[in-house]
């Protein structure tokens, strides 16, 4: 691990330092080892709201930094901070993207051709088939699926990649010590193999219900595009594509049945502007068009 991360690693294990307050302190003292080892009245007049610079200065004194690192160099996993420069570009892009990302397995330049794949936990047949399709025709294009290791729509999206030799990126809400659902601990492996998983919680974190809108916004941030195929009215996927248009992502979606409650969230996205989609061709066809706007802005 190089040794800039530990300070970061260090901010990442207090509750409460996110982008926003992770920003302010690097402002402040220039780096997070300087914010890390500043005293008490510096910290105090940085401008931190009491609750989080009470953790901080709880955390300086509990944390046992050399053991959380060498538990991250035993798990096998790598650290990208803002200060990485593999940290991944489409994310990079998003305003207050995570500080710190965990990963296991490579996050590697081809992936920035992604797009998100998100749905129900509880998919009908149709909608399995349609995933299958999706997934299939694009991974064999070069493009990286990108979605959140859940069941259901998810976990056919990285099964299927992985099946047809594409690359699959998943981003879990929680530790990576902590796999959820516990019955895709093999399937997160074969995804870490063919990909990454990806995390901005550090070890130990639990899979906590609170954990997860947070985490759907670097789905949707890893990602050119979002598509949704089959979601209820409320639940993450909408979410997920709540956070791709407040990131100017592209947000597609797959009609359905107007008589099935698991087409009301697809069909609602339509209506309000989602591009609809029922192919892998069409996706790609708009995906190529992102990445060609995407080229010229970096000129």
């Amino acid at each position: 691990m190089e040794l800039n991360h530990r300070y970061w690693i260090a901010l990442n294990m207090t509750g409460g330092v996110g982008a926003a307050r992770a920003r302010l302190l690097i402002d402040k003292f220039g780096t997070p080892e300087m914010a890390w080892n500043a005293s008490d009245d510096a910290l105090m007049e940085s401008g931190l709201d009491k609750r989080t610079l009470a953790k901080l200065l709880q955390n300086r004194k509990e944390i046992d930094l050399e053991a959380a690192c060498n538990a991250i160099d035993a798990a096998g996993l790598h650290v990208l901070t803002w200060d990485s420069e593999n940290y991944p570009r489409n994310l990079r892009k998003v305003f207050n993207c995570p500080p710190v990302l965990f990963t296991h397995g490579e996050i590697k330049e081809q992936d920035d051709f992604a797009v998100a794949i998100v749905g129900t936990r509880t998919p009908t047949s149709s909608g399995i088939e349609i995933t299958k399709m999706i997934c299939d025709g694009l991974a064999r294009k070069g493009v990286t699926i990108v979605s959140g290791l859940a069941r259901g729509i998810d976990a056919v999206a990285h099964d299927t990649t992985i099946n047809a030799g594409g690359r699959t990126i998943a981003v879990l809400g929680f530790g990576m010590d902590n796999m959820y659902p516990s019955e895709h601990t093999e399937l997160a492996a074969r995804v870490a193999n063919q990909g990454a998983l990806v995390t901005e919680f550090p070890l130990g974190t639990i899979p906590n219900s609170g954990n997860f809108p947070a985490r759907n916004r670097i789905i949707s941030g890893l990602s050119l595009a979002v598509v949704v195929i089959e979601s209820l009215d409320v639940g993450g996927s909408l979410i997920t594509a709540k956070y791709a248009l407040a990131q100017g992502r592209q947000i597609m979606a797959v009609p359905g049945d107007v008589f099935s409650a698991y087409s009301r969230g697809t069909n609602d996205l339509i209506k309000n502007g989602a591009q609809p989609v029922t192919s892998a061709e069409e996706i790609m066809a708009r995906l190529e068009e992102i990445r060609d706007e995407f080229l010229e802005e970096k000129g």
